[in-house]
């Protein structure tokens, strides 16, 4: 198992497999993604910050991660419950997970259970107190995921200025 960040000269490659990540929510009926997002732009962005990750095994990349110790504002807009840590964007104590994403030919093998693991042990070694991730309310893999890992269910919040078809998010949170 190998976490390591994405290089600049990597991202036609990781842009297939985003691709890749669309086809397969679109397949499981989920419109989460299906407008372009993540962009090429956002992707490129994420790399030049060094919050790109790409998990290899073997030499070879079955899926990529976004992660970062900056805090989420959309975080800050939860309903419906509450974070287990008092962390807020403009004060976070937690690692933010997003843009999950795995081969499609490697669905249903642990990838992204590794890969969660992976960021819990980054989070860890950046001073994170918990590790805060959200997904579509239609994405159930990700949820029986999530919690399988003892992620708990903390809320929901909407997505700000999101071209998203649905914008609602389901609100996740594990302690470290």
């Amino acid at each position: 198992m190998d976490i390591r960040r994405v290089g600049l000269d990597e991202l036609d490659e990781v842009m297939d497999l985003y691709d890749d990540g669309r086809r397969a929510l679109a397949a499981l009926g989920i419109d989460q993604w299906q407008n372009g997002r993540p962009s090429r732009e956002m992707i490129e962005s994420d790399i030049r910050n060094e919050e790109l990750f790409s998990y290899d095994e073997d030499g070879a990349r079955l899926g990529c991660i976004m992660l970062t110790m900056r805090g989420d504002e959309n975080y800050d807009l939860l309903e419906d419950g509450a974070w287990e840590t008092p962390g807020t964007a403009s004060s976070p104590d937690y690692l933010t997970i997003h843009r999950v994403v795995t081969d499609s030919r490697q669905a249903r093998r642990g990838v992204a259970s590794r890969m969660l693991a992976a960021a819990e042990e980054y989070g860890r070694v950046h001073g994170a107190r918990s590790v805060r991730v959200d997904t579509h309310p239609g994405n159930v893999r990700m949820q029986g995921l999530l919690a399988k890992l003892g992620y708990r269910h903390c809320g929901r919040f909407f997505l700000q200025n999101s071209p998203e078809a649905t914008t609602e998010r389901w609100a996740y949170e594990k302690l470290l």
